[in-house]
């Protein structure tokens, strides 16, 4: 649909509009179409508004089989915005999210950068942004809705799909599906105006720039409470993360981790999950789960001034989730729909299969999502009695980082933590995987334009100083300045995308080069990676080649901790792993001391051709000889 030009009035409105129809998990669209009737895995709506007329967006990813009903859908509640204003509530929310927004782009340079820029190139001056949230904090329903009367046009709707051949829905179909919804919005009676002015709200205030150390408190529970003072900008990153994840599954019930993850703000004994979301959107927040290959977490981010209310309902989520069967069945049956769709990310099954083929024994060898056998068998009463057996609220490593007072924190982890008495801890013991003796093929057909390589070997652990030489190693080899790319890709033209990677874990991670190509290009890639790979084993980097490496990963090291949320997620896995909660801030003395002799042992010990494994995804005709 037509959106408005960026200097537009309307641009405040259309926001906050687009915000209300599919931003997080209390928007109209996500009830709508996801939780209430599941005809769709993602949906979202946004504005695109650059200096010429722009866009209003709304996207969908699903079944080919439920488009015509998700559009259906998706255009009733569109258009409904047209005949009734949105409410106060959902006005207040899209408004503190915009502001909350505008916050967070100032944690790191980039955001900064790209703001600056954008606004004094594209926007009038750099005093945009004050003239945009004066328009933000003048909002009404009544002004939302003559925005959205304006700029939503039934008439000019335009629909377009990408689906399988022969399924789901025609062009045709499509276009009468349009036809039908600009009908009945033209139809549609209009709700009387109200007469309310905009909400008043306390403005965000940036505090003085400070940092602190970073401290450690053990509970008593057997956790520990990290905390880290950063003022630069008014947020609190929270994170709670236990040892498991994959390595604390099994063939019977691969896929739990994930499955809880989707659950962590799925409700509580004393709310629901719509409750929660709204809560924390009201905070300009956000919380969820996460499952990893090594462990299981809760993570939440807010506005600062809002630290007691978040951290208690952080704290509620993870000491009393209510696994309600309807949530469960919900966030199983996408899961398991996730997991259908697997083929649709080639690149992704060669990973999967190169991950079972390297591992035998250890559970890094499952898929994060499970498989339908297992995930089908998980029942709110399972999921119940795994989480309080393995991630109980007292031994969880929590992580504060952001505009807070230390002593804050510590009252807060006391008052919400302190109770928590734990057991024994479950001991995580998976089998160790030996180095492969010889070396192992797998080869899936796929009906793809591309074909899909990767050729890796058993890697590190997190612990092990054999980490670091592979991780300059695999930045010599990849980015575009690197051997792979200059000369697979630039030379010889043999890659689409082309990169390497050490990926550690408690246990032995791998380190692998993954190429994709064309079909017909699949024998000359797998020479050219092993050409490579033997000079890598022949001869150390060159005194130049061992400067970029170290100095990119170097950068990028620093680059990725700018946010509050990434810095309290490496607190606390690292302290989860038993590496120390500040071994992070030693990275650079780590990749720094890196000689080129030490690349050359760790080519030489881990690239062994005795032990390659080569996982490939590739069209029927496009197998070598050597992997048939």
């Amino acid at each position: 649909m037509a959106g408005a030009v960026l200097l537009d009035p309307d641009v405040a409105a259309l926001d906050a509009l687009a915000i209300v129809l599919g931003h997080g998990d209390g928007s109209r669209l996500f009830r709508a179409l996801k939780r209430d009737r599941l005809l769709c895995t993602e949906v979202q709506a946004s504005c695109y508004t650059p200096v010429d007329p722009g866009l209003t967006i709304v996207g969908l990813t699903l079944k080919p089989e439920q488009v015509e009903d998700a559009v259906r859908e998706a255009l009733r509640q569109v258009y409904a915005t047209r005949a009734a204003e949105v409410t106060d509530e959902e006005l207040s929310l899209a408004c503190r999210l915009i502001e909350s927004e505008a916050v967070y782009q100032r944690e790191t340079v980039q955001g900064q950068a790209r703001k600056l820029g954008f606004y004094e190139s594209s926007a009038s001056g750099i005093e945009f942004e004050a003239q945009y949230l004066a328009r933000v904090a003048a909002l009404t329903p009544g002004i939302v809705r003559e925005a959205g009367e304006r700029r939503i046009d039934p008439g000019a709707a335009v629909a377009c799909a990408i689906l399988p051949e022969g399924d789901g829905i025609d062009s045709e179909g499509l276009s009468t599906l349009l036809l039908e919804a600009e009908e009945a919005a033209r139809k549609a009676p209009r709700a009387p105006p109200s007469p309310r002015p905009p909400e008043k709200r306390e403005p965000i205030r940036f505090a003085e720039p400070r940092t602190g150390p970073l401290l450690r408190e053990p509970l008593p529970g057997g956790g520990a409470l990290l905390v880290k003072e950063e003022r630069a900008v008014p947020l609190v990153a929270l994170r709670a993360v236990w040892p498991g994840g994959l390595r604390a599954e099994s063939d019977a019930d691969c896929g739990v981790n994930m499955l809880l993850a989707r659950l962590a703000a799925k409700g509580t004994r004393s709310r629901g999950a719509i409750e929660l979301a709204r809560e924390f959107e009201a905070m300009g927040g956000s919380i969820g789960g996460n499952s990893g290959r090594n462990s299981f977490g809760v993570r939440a981010e807010m506005l600062s001034r809002h630290l007691e209310r978040g951290f208690e309902l952080f704290a509620e989520c993870i000491a009393e989730p209510s696994f309600a069967p309807p949530e469960v069945e919900r966030e199983r049956k996408l899961q398991l729909d996730e997991l259908r769709s697997r083929e649709d990310n080639p690149a992704g099954v060669a990973f999967q299969l190169f991950s079972e083929t390297l591992y035998r024994k250890h559970p890094y060898r499952f898929d994060t999502l499970g498989t339908e056998e297992s995930i089908s068998r998980l029942g709110p009463s399972h999921l119940a009695a795994y989480r309080e057996r393995r991630y109980s609220p007292g031994r969880a490593v929590l992580s504060v980082v952001g505009d807070v007072d230390p002593a804050q924190v510590q009252r807060l982890a006391s008052k919400h933590f302190g109770a928590h008495r734990s057991g024994p801890a479950v001991e995580l013991r998976p089998p160790e995987e030996e180095r492969p003796a010889s070396p192992r093929r797998v080869v899936k057909k796929l009906a793809k334009a591309q074909a899909h390589l990767v050729v890796g070997f058993l890697g590190a652990r997190l612990s092990d100083p054999l980490r670091w030489p592979l991780e300059v190693l695999s930045a010599v080899l990849s980015g575009q300045g690197g051997r792979l790319f200059v000369e697979l890709r630039d030379k010889r033209s043999l890659a689409y995308s082309v990169t390497s990677f050490s990926m550690e874990g408690v246990d032995p991670g791998s380190f692998a080069v993954y190429i994709g190509c064309g079909p017909e290009k699949v024998t000359e890639s797998l020479e050219g990676i092993r050409h490579e790979l033997e000079r890598c084993r022949q001869s150390p980097p060159t005194p130049a080649e061992l400067d970029r490496a170290r100095t990119h990963l170097i950068g990028t090291h620093a680059i990725s901790l700018q946010r509050n949320s990434a810095r309290a997620a490496v607190y606390a896995f690292d302290e989860a792993y038993g590496l120390g909660a500040d071994f992070s801030s030693r990275f650079a003395e780590h990749v720094g001391a890196v000689t080129s002799a030490d690349v050359l042992a760790a080519a030489q010990q881990v690239l062994d051709p005795r032990g390659e494994v080569i996982a490939l995804v590739a069209p029927e005709g496009a197998i070598p000889s050597e992997l048939s």
